[in-house]
């Protein structure tokens, strides 16, 4: 699906879910934690809003908790996203991070981040993330399993394909 098709169906969803939440008599009762992969995609930290008129994921960020619907957001591209949505984010699951603004943009915008932690979200593996908030005493490094089925996708192995005996 192209971007612009999928940024109306992720938002228009995202906006269904959370009135169906405010429409209910007993608030939090049917919790739903939205996850939204590659979502630099659909947050964008600028001031287009589109379909709706408003960002709704700085809505849910903000007011979605009393309703229950949590927000998990999934990007690598921190730096192209809401900093409202990521304000009101509390926990941080980091995978490796390169590019020079994303570091920074983290550095500034979260505030368990510290130059060290910075540091090693250079050079972490595939896999691996380094995780903290406020459900974690200590930044700690973590080594997730990989999906079981796993996916159609993956990296290019461009030694494999450009280099033919």
């Amino acid at each position: 699906m192209d971007d612009e098709s999928a940024e109306v169906i992720v938002k228009v969803l995202s906006k269904l879910m959370l009135d169906y939440l405010r429409m209910q008599d007993r608030k939090a009762q049917k919790p739903i934690n939205l996850i939204i992969e590659e979502d630099h995609r659909f947050m964008m930290g600028q001031m287009v809003y589109g379909v709706l008129g408003y960002n709704i994921f700085e809505r849910i960020a903000k007011e979605g908790r009393k309703y229950g619907l949590l927000l998990g957001i999934s990007s690598r591209r921190p730096s192209e996203l809401s900093k409202t949505v990521v304000s009101q984010c509390s926990n941080f699951i980091v995978h490796r991070i390169q590019n020079p603004d994303d570091l920074m943009y983290l550095s500034h915008m979260v505030p368990y981040v510290t130059q060290g932690i910075i540091n090693q979200l250079t050079y972490l593996q595939t896999g691996t993330a380094l995780v903290f908030g406020t459900a974690i005493n200590l930044p700690a490094l973590t080594k997730f399993e990989g999906a079981n089925p796993g996916t159609d996708s993956s990296s290019a192995d461009i030694s494999e394909i450009w280099y033919h005996e």
